[in-house]
């Protein structure tokens, strides 16, 4: 069984390799689009907007999928009964966002905010409807099929970005992109879907599912509500135009991120628990997907903490220079959320959620915190310590990963060591030429830099004294 989930996650890495690369050229697109046609205030407004649903998805979603992928077999019982309970969810969370963007309207004397999120809450639905024939694509590793609904969902939120943005319409055009990217994602998963599910209520299943669901889901849930919850306060204490600024930050890190993260991440949970069935340790594949993941992880970010700022106005333009430190920060935070990653579907896996659940709670409050000193803090500082909660995180899942995984601080450094020690190495070398010579050129060296030494990482003297800390071996049979 374990040598069957290995071979079924190697079939399917090319087709997420295909949609982290389709992934990547929509993110280009997009904020191609938005920097050149769409000023900071106007996505200001559109990511408000689109914070409302999402938070309000964050909390109705309730980790249904995670809860699917969990099923031992095909129970079209249960997984009917959850597609019910989805869909019910979805619709109840609609009129939630309208209040309150209403009343954060009111509040920040915003009145084109109500009509675009009542628009965006039609996503609500259309995410619910494909959240379990997705669930169930994953639990396969059916990656051909998966990749339908992100490429269709991309191909029609693209044209209808760039459509309604030459033909002069601004915040209503992001918003109107989200929603065609769901309905054609949508429609095209229903047409490759063989079985698809139905709204038969089962209050026995659906009230089991929604149990472990939020328990499974609460670290995404914390992560998606603290940050709508910053990107709301940030605009209310700093304006439209200072949230449009960081925005295009979170979005250009983020689209790294996801070029980076979704061929690994896709099938995390379903590989480890399969991985579990079979009794085998989780701990060695955790070890070596994150050393994998980290090795195409580092150089980019270090790329962007360097030079991110001359990136930002090279390719948009003045109005958007203020962006550039916050995608410095941003991207620095990222190398640290990279290192520990992989620990929550691994911990999913072996039946903790409970402790995914403590971690992202105590995360969830140092957001609080953050929010909270908005008022007293100016925006640089505000996503300065927004960034640096990331550290935070790494301590708290650097201990789980040791009592719950059998993961040392000497584990986890020596599969970090190849890659963290080049990537210091290069963002000593980018922070000494970025003045010499241009972005293009400066990532180029850099790179080619970053290889050479994680090729030659074994002979390293970093990599051999962070391998060396904190017990060194794995005690872990990698068998």
């Amino acid at each position: 069984m374990r040598r069957a989930g290995l071979n079924r996650a190697l079939a399917a890495a090319p087709w997420a390799a295909l949609d982290a690369v389709t992934t990547a050229l929509y993110g280009v697109l997009f904020l191609f689009v938005v920097g050149r046609l769409i000023g900071p205030a106007e996505l200001g407004l559109a990511s408000s907007a689109l914070a409302f649903v999402l938070l309000v998805e964050a909390v109705s979603s309730a980790g249904l999928q995670e809860a699917v992928i969990r099923l031992p077999g095909a129970d079209t019982r249960r997984t009917d009964a959850t597609h019910a309970l989805a869909v019910a969810l979805s619709l109840a969370a609609m009129p939630i966002a309208w209040l309150a963007a209403w009343r954060y309207g009111v509040a920040t004397g915003e009145p084109r905010l109500l009509p675009l999120v009542a628009f965006a809450s039609v996503m609500l639905p259309l995410n619910a409807i494909a959240c379990v024939p997705t669930a169930l694509l994953v639990r396969k590793m059916r990656g051909r099929q998966l990749l339908l609904r992100p490429i269709t969902g991309k191909i029609a939120g693209i044209g209808v970005l760039i459509g309604l943005a030459a033909a002069g319409a601004r915040a209503s055009a992001i918003v109107a992109a989200s929603v065609a990217t769901s309905l054609g994602g949508a429609v095209a998963l229903y047409a490759a879907t063989t079985r698809r599910p139905r709204l038969r209520w089962d209050r026995r299943v659906a009230a089991a599912q929604l149990r472990f669901g939020l328990l499974a889901g609460v670290d995404g849930l914390f992560w998606m509500v603290g940050l709508r919850l910053f990107t709301l306060a940030f605009a209310a204490a700093f304006g439209m135009r200072a949230l449009g600024q960081l925005q295009l930050a979170l979005r250009l890190v983020e689209e790294v991120s996801r070029l980076l993260q979704s061929i690994v991440m896709r099938y995390a949970l379903a590989l480890f628990a399969e991985l579990r069935r079979a009794k085998a340790d989780v701990a060695p594949t955790l070890l070596r997907a994150t050393g994998l993941l980290n090795a195409a992880a580092v150089p980019a970010f270090v790329a962007l903490a360097c030079i991110g700022d001359l990136v930002v106005v090279a390719t948009f333009g003045g109005p958007w220079s203020q962006a550039g430190g916050a995608v410095r920060l941003l991207a620095a935070a990222s190398v640290l959320t990279f290192a520990r990653m992989l620990v929550t579907p691994a911990l999913k896996a072996i039946g903790r959620p409970d402790r995914v659940a403590l971690a992202a709670s105590v995360n969830f409050a140092s957001a609080l915190a953050v929010i909270a000193s908005l008022r007293v803090v100016e925006a640089p500082v505000a996503v300065a310590l927004w960034a640096a909660r990331e550290l935070l995180a790494l301590a708290i899942w650097a201990v789980l990963a040791r009592h719950h995984l059998g993961v040392s601080l000497g584990d986890g450094a020596r599969a970090l060591a190849p890659s963290w020690a080049a990537g210091g190495v290069m963002a000593l070398l980018l922070a000494a030429l970025r003045h010499v010579l241009e972005p293009g050129p400066l990532v180029a060296v850099g790179a080619l830099a970053y290889g050479a030494l994680f090729w030659s990482g074994k002979r390293v003297p970093l990599a051999g004294l962070l391998g060396a800390a904190g017990g060194g071996r794995w005690r872990r049979s990698t068998s």
